[in-house]
């Protein structure tokens, strides 16, 4: 979405700001993200105890059998996935404490951050420094129910929703270090599938001479954690097999023969096609300021 906005920005010098707001509906909790929480905060536990020297609380643990790998292969010699130039506006746009709740100067609302976001920040700079629009400021948020309810006076402009919904991530968060997520999810994820599956992400950026602003949505009827990303990942996958598709990417990033990169930064629009017939409806605007 960043990148179709950037491109639709490019007479006016790209972005400077973009901002992607994800509503997600139904579809519940995805194991893989369940056991993924789950071992996270066991692993924060074990530190945790290990520092207080309380070890010893955790039992006795089989060592495990580990497999040797290579910890520097080929492709870790280049610059790295976000290259030294696009180090300054990462920081600027990486989550922290400051951003958790943030107010949007496009859409006028305050939203909460993505959980996704600390992971997808990196990849949306480094696509950005592929393509020449480097330096903007990019931002991940969650909209639980859709937009329009964030930029309404009577939900404070937000604040309410966002609110609700950083309680409910800390709901998780607690049945997590409780040790109950896995069976209170299974309960969660009969009242969420009561809601049609349903992704819808809009972006929305704003060009660098401040003169104009595109809004691309992406939308899919399905739900985000499950479906949409499994569609994504294959019609990628399908697209790598295919030689003749292959051949006739132009990027540098196909160029130099793949390595650690993302699939914008090696497909760049030639991908939009593979999604659309996979049902992946997409929509671009553009409107002067």
């Amino acid at each position: 979405g960043v990148y179709l906005a950037a491109q639709a920005l490019k007479p006016h010098g790209g972005p400077k700001l973009a901002e992607s707001f994800h509503m997600m509906g139904g579809g519940g909790f995805p194991a893989g993200t369940v056991e993924t929480i789950c071992l996270g905060v066991e692993q924060a536990k074990k530190q945790a105890l290990a520092v207080l020297g309380l070890s010893f609380l955790l039992g006795s643990t089989k060592p495990t059998k580990t497999k040797a790998v290579n910890e520097n292969p080929a492709w870790s010699t280049n610059e790295g996935f976000v290259p030294a130039s696009e180090e300054a506006a990462l920081a600027r746009s990486s989550p922290s404490a400051f951003n958790i709740l943030q107010w949007s100067p496009q859409i006028k609302a305050i939203t909460p951050i993505h959980f996704m976001a600390p992971i997808n920040t990196s990849v949306v700079h480094a696509s950005a420094a592929e393509f020449g629009y480097g330096g903007l400021v990019y931002s991940e948020r969650l909209t639980t129910v859709g937009a329009w309810l964030y930029t309404s006076i009577w939900t404070l402009y937000g604040l309410i929703p966002s609110m609700l919904t950083l309680f409910g991530l800390g709901f998780v968060g607690l049945c997590a270090v409780l040790g109950i997520l896995r069976p209170v999810s299974k309960v969660l994820n009969v009242l969420i599938n009561l809601q049609a599956p349903n992704t819808h992400v809009t972006v929305v950026a704003t060009s660098k001479d401040d003169k104009a602003r595109a809004t691309v949505t992406m939308q899919y009827p399905g739900d985000p954690g499950i479906l949409f990303t499994s569609v994504l990942c294959v019609e990628v996958a399908v697209a790598l097999a295919d030689d003749a598709f292959v051949s006739g990417l132009t990027t540098s990033a196909a160029e130099e023969g793949g390595g650690l990169t993302t699939p914008t930064m090696l497909m760049g629009d030639k991908l939009l096609p593979r999604l659309k017939a996979a049902g992946v409806q997409t929509q671009i605007s553009l409107r002067e300021l």
